[in-house]
């Protein structure tokens, strides 16, 4: 198995909405990597968005215990940091976790596409990268096929800014 994840709101509801196949991308992730949800990015996905199919997804595979939520412990100092730039609960509490875990000696990633979260993560040196890039780390540590990993994209691909999508297409060609 891969390394543990953190998963964001955004990557979540692309990995729960979109399917290849009859089968939502999520189910195609849990059997590679274990995926974690801070609690606020569950509460932002599953109970706000409830209206939503994807929300469904990601309520049963949380109750079937494909998907683990927990609520990160109280980091005064970097809470501090993160108010600064005003990110969302999702995200701060994504990035916590993210943090409290690696903090333990945890090998855990953060897999999040709010571009602003992406930076003060780099800033803050936390293990973070993007969803689409993810599908490339697991193309290349041969937990997905090249074959697989292509229908993944095409079908988050709405999700995504064209080059985005494109560009991670091309790297799934480049060993």
């Amino acid at each position: 198995m891969a390394a543990a994840a953190i998963f964001d709101a955004g990557p979540l509801i692309s990995a729960c909405k979109c399917a290849v196949g009859n089968t939502v991308v999520i189910d195609l992730l849990i059997p590679v990597v274990s995926i974690t949800l801070p609690t606020a990015a569950y509460q932002e996905v599953v109970v706000a968005g409830a209206r939503y199919p994807d929300a469904a997804v990601a309520r049963q595979r949380v109750e079937a215990g494909s998907l683990r939520v927990e609520t990160p412990q109280s980091h005064a100092d970097l809470a501090t940091v993160l108010a600064l730039y005003n990110l969302g609960r999702g995200e701060t509490e994504a990035i916590v976790l993210t943090a409290e875990k690696t903090a333990q000696g945890a090998t855990v990633t953060l897999v999040v596409d709010d571009i602003l979260a992406y930076m003060v993560c780099d800033r803050l040196k936390i293990s973070k990268v993007l969803f689409l890039d993810l599908l490339v780390l697991l193309t290349r540590q041969g937990l997905l096929g090249a074959e697989e990993t292509t229908d993944i994209v095409q079908s988050v691909r709405s999700r995504y800014p064209g080059p985005f999508v494109a560009h991670t297409l091309q790297m799934l060609t480049q060993r």
